[in-house]
């Protein structure tokens, strides 16, 4: 495992509102906010290779981020090589910037560690001070530095994963049982350790799909199964999959089916 080598390093400081355009570069980039609050949209680059450390992507008309970072006091975001990104700060901010290669023993990827915790802040200011004195060899002292944050950061990543694939196993045997009934999904995110929007971000990377169409489809194939029997009511089978009114769950059926409840019974059992 060599030490990373830098390519570039600046510190900068920006108002309120101020908007960093999309850019994109051809190496990692580890950014640290002293203090700070806002996001960064960003999205692979699969446009075309890039070939400087800074590139400016206005060439690309009509340019869709979709991903998001939020970032405040103390965090830190690591962007992978040719990911587009940009800036959004809410805040004054202060930001430490390290663009940086390193081999492929890391497997890094575009994430924010928030409130990074005392032995990373004092690595960080240790990079500070070499940065600003630039004594003789800095830049390898800095890359030594940026390797033992990189590796606590791996470390943290892998324990988060972990955490994150125990909560969507949690909150998956949970919506298999109860799917049934009204579910606040997020009392299902807070019981799982998370916000609700990131509840809903990290079930969708593991399954595929949001926790609400993941409930309507349980409640779809369950509806199938009992139209299937010709002797239980409709209006019961619409209750047993969390409608109050048969005209709600028909609309449902009909929208994902094609056709209504009543109809599919009849085709099935022609």
């Amino acid at each position: 495992m060599n030490v990373p080598t830098i390519k570039y390093m600046f510190t900068n400081e920006y108002e309120k509102d101020t908007f960093i355009k999309n850019h994109v570069h051809n190496c990692y980039e580890f950014v640290y906010y002293y203090y700070a609050e806002g996001y960064s949209n960003y999205s692979e680059n699969k446009e075309k290779e890039v070939s400087s450390e800074y590139n400016n992507v206005d060439e690309f008309p009509g340019l869709e981020l979709p991903s998001k970072l939020k970032f405040s006091d103390g965090s830190v975001s690591i962007y992978e090589p040719n990911v587009i990104h940009n800036e959004h700060n809410e805040a004054d901010a202060r930001i430490l910037a390290i663009g940086f290669l390193v081999d492929e023993t890391f497997d890094l990827k575009t994430k924010t560690y928030p409130n990074v915790d005392r032995n990373v802040q004092l690595l960080i200011e240790r990079i500070t001070m070499e940065f600003e004195r630039k004594a003789n060899n800095y830049r390898l002292v800095i890359g030594s530095l940026l390797l033992i944050i990189l590796l606590y950061l791996q470390r943290l990543a892998e324990v988060d994963i972990k955490d994150q694939d125990r909560a969507i196993t949690y909150a998956k045997a949970y919506l298999d049982e109860y799917y049934q009934n009204r579910i606040d999904l997020s009392l299902v995110a807070k019981d799982s350790g998370y916000s609700i929007q990131h509840f809903r971000t990290l079930f969708k990377h593991s399954t595929g799909t949001t926790p609400k169409q993941y409930i309507l489809n349980l409640r779809l194939e369950y509806a199938k199964g009992q139209l299937e029997n010709p002797r239980i009511a409709l209006k019961d089978i619409a209750s047993k999959c969390g409608y109050d009114l048969y005209s709600q769950f028909s609309l449902f059926f009909k929208k994902n089916v094609g056709v209504s409840p009543n109809e599919y019974r009849k085709r099935f059992n022609q």
